[in-house]
């Protein structure tokens, strides 16, 4: 090997000094620029004909362009237009490294030929990932989660089932990694795509199982009972809501408007009316500071019926005016 290397290097130079002596300092840049030059048009050329096979015309432009760039230069080593390569020679370094930042930056996960690849050619290859990434770019979503399913990448499967406007899919799977995870991030993305997918019964599950650790979701998750037709389910769900908006309203007495409803909705109608004087009391205590209080005070009485009650909102409406 040694050997070899040793012949190649002697008649390497031997070939430099021949031209040296014919042609001058010249002919050896012409020589050296040739090389470059002709690799890189050669190299254009190869991943030109792997972008055409692989039908993908993003990357066939891109290599075009490249090879154009290098037959210039090419041409003026022919002439010898020594101004044209001085110009040419930064713009193509500029260029292919702009590129590969790019490319390194914008998808790390596919390898330089795979870039070229079509989403076809690679499922067959076997890289069911980076072939789902491709049918995503091509807006094929069935296609595209059906192989984020196989690869492994059940989020992403889901994000496309999202996109292509499968949510009862999307759902599914954001509930699936949920039961993995435990993380509510997972839960609440479910419960919205089953309520977009006008699945009020699986929404107001998953909202059930968020409002464990948050109570207001149990909310959300009567109000979709109810949307099912699941009323009694329902009932349930608002005499739990009463009661965590009775512990908030404690610390927060303008909660007390949240449990009148909530009674309400079960049927009870003297808690409901109890709770909701509280909450009118709390609002002209507060109207001393902020009069905006009174209309919420006013919305109560006139839901309740209480035209005593209205009267007197006016004479403290009318106090409140004069000491402003």
């Amino acid at each position: 090997m040694k050997k070899y290397l040793a012949l190649f290097i002697t008649v390497s130079i031997i070939i430099l000094v021949l031209i040296y002596m014919y042609f001058g300092v010249k002919g050896i840049v012409r020589l050296v620029l040739g090389a470059i030059f002709v690799s890189l048009a050669a190299a254009s050329t190869f991943f030109l004909a792997i972008s055409i096979y692989a039908r993908n015309l993003k990357y066939s432009l891109l290599s075009l362009y490249y090879l154009i760039l290098t037959i210039l230069p090419i041409y003026s080593l022919i002439t010898w237009s020594l101004f044209i390569q001085l110009l040419l020679i930064p713009v193509i370094i500029l260029t292919v490294t702009t590129l590969l930042i790019y490319l390194k930056l914008s998808e790390p996960e596919f390898g330089i030929l795979e870039r070229f690849y079509s989403p076809e050619k690679l499922e067959k290859k076997g890289k069911l990932y980076l072939a789902a990434r491709k049918y995503e770019e091509k807006k094929n979503y069935q296609k595209a989660a059906e192989l984020y399913m196989k690869s492994g990448h059940i989020e992403s499967a889901a994000y496309v089932y999202e996109e292509a406007g499968d949510y009862e899919k999307a759902a599914e799977l954001f509930e699936k990694i949920y039961m993995k995870e435990k993380d509510d991030y997972y839960i609440r993305r479910a419960a919205e795509l089953y309520e977009k997918a006008k699945r009020y019964e699986k929404a107001a599950s998953c909202y059930e199982k968020l409002g464990n650790e948050e109570g207001y979701f149990l909310e959300d998750a009567a109000k979709l009972y109810e949307k099912a037709g699941l009323y009694e389910k329902a009932k349930e769900l608002w005499r739990k809501v009463a009661e965590y908006y009775l512990k908030e309203a404690k610390e927060e007495p303008v909660f007390y408007e949240d449990v009148a409803i909530a009674y309400e909705k079960i049927g009870e109608k003297e808690k409901a009316i109890e709770y909701y004087k509280k909450f009118a009391e709390y609002c002209i205590k507060e109207a001393k500071n902020d009069p905006n209080w009174l209309k919420y005070a006013k919305e109560v009485y006139e839901k309740l019926g209480m035209k005593e009650k209205l009267e007197e909102l006016k004479r403290i409406e009318a106090e409140i005016k004069g000491t402003s």
